[in-house]
Order: structure tokens, then C-alpha cells, then sequence
């Protein structure tokens, strides 16, 4: 999983898998850390991700402002 590009649901790159945290020691996903070129790492949660294949798509409802480097955490 981790280097897959993630997708949105109308098919646009919105970055590629950094990290990935599984359940305990399960190998269900528990969610992905995320980054795009100019953007912080972000975190996408299972419940947001509609499919893994041959990269990760999300679901339609998926709304996340991604933080760029330049920005100060808050």
C-alpha cells in the first residue's frame, strides 16, 4: 500500500501514501498517512477509503483541507 497514489472520487490525485497504520497487529488497515507535493502529511482513515488496488480511491463524501509546508500548525 504504501507509494500507491490516493484518488479522489472524481478520479484527481490528490497525493500518495506515506505511511500506513494497521489495527494492532492485524492486517486491517486502520488508516493512511498521505502527501502531496506541497502538503504536510495528512491522514485518511478506513472509513473514508472506498477501494485499495492499484492505488487507494476514496469515497465521494471525503473532505479534508490539506496543510502546506508554509502554514504553522494550530
Amino acid at each position: 500500500v504504501k507509494g500507491l497514489n490516493v484518488i479522489d472520487s472524481k478520479g484527481k490525485v490528490i497525493g500518495r501514501v506515506k505511511e500506513v497504520v494497521r489495527k494492532g497487529t492485524t492486517n486491517d488497515i486502520k488508516g493512511v498517512y498521505a502527501r502531496s507535493l506541497f502538503s504536510r502529511k495528512f491522514f485518511i482513515s478506513d472509513s473514508e477509503i472506498a477501494s485499495v488496488n492499484k492505488s487507494v480511491v476514496l469515497k465521494p463524501n471525503y473532505n479534508a483541507t490539506k496543510k502546506y509546508f508554509w502554514q504553522r500548525d494550530r
